[in-house]
């Protein structure tokens, strides 16, 4: 004996109208959704000049680019993406330099010892670039504001860091994503 069972389609479309809400809450959107998005745009330019002003290697500098989000919900994941112009120089000499993202003005993430740097090879180095941070751990609904922070190496005592100079534009985009 065989039973053969089938099921009716169904137009999600339909299914989705007959929702007594227009869209899908918050609190219903599968795990990897984008729950929002916020940006900003940056106009603010940073020079960094360790040849002026030696105090400025082997320590953090914050810059310009910063923002805040209000996350629905504690245990979503934050994309923190800065993507900023950078022009690095040294003279004749390489140069480096690290990054780190403060959380509510606390650091999070350091790459001092070299998860993420852009080095000069010689004269002049600039492109657009960008650093993203993947945050898992805030826990709250409070808002978080995240600022991208400069690293200047040690023993490049003639290194120029300068973001966003040439009149470029900076973006800071956090996207909060579903768990």
């Amino acid at each position: 004996m065989t039973v053969r069972i089938t099921k009716p389609e169904f137009n999600l479309r339909e299914k989705l109208t007959e929702l007594d809400y227009g869209r899908v809450p918050y609190e219903k959107m599968p795990a990897g959704s984008i729950i929002q998005s916020a940006s900003t745009t940056i106009t603010t330019s940073l020079i960094l000049n360790s040849s002026t002003d030696s105090s400025l290697l082997g320590v953090y500098s914050d810059t310009p680019m910063t923002f805040t989000i209000n996350p629905k919900f504690s245990n979503s994941k934050l994309l923190v993406n800065f993507e900023f112009g950078i022009l690095v120089r040294n003279g004749n000499n390489s140069g480096a330099l690290g990054y780190a993202v403060k959380r509510n003005g606390t650091r999070v993430v350091t790459s001092n010892s070299n998860p993420h740097e852009q080095f000069a090879g010689g004269n002049l180095v600039g492109f657009r670039t960008h650093y993203t941070y993947v945050d898992t751990t805030y826990n709250s609904t409070e808002p978080q504001t995240y600022l991208l922070e400069a690293y200047l190496r040690g023993g490049y005592t003639n290194m120029i860091a300068e973001f966003n100079s040439r009149s470029e534009t900076a973006n800071v985009v956090i996207y909060e994503v579903a768990q």
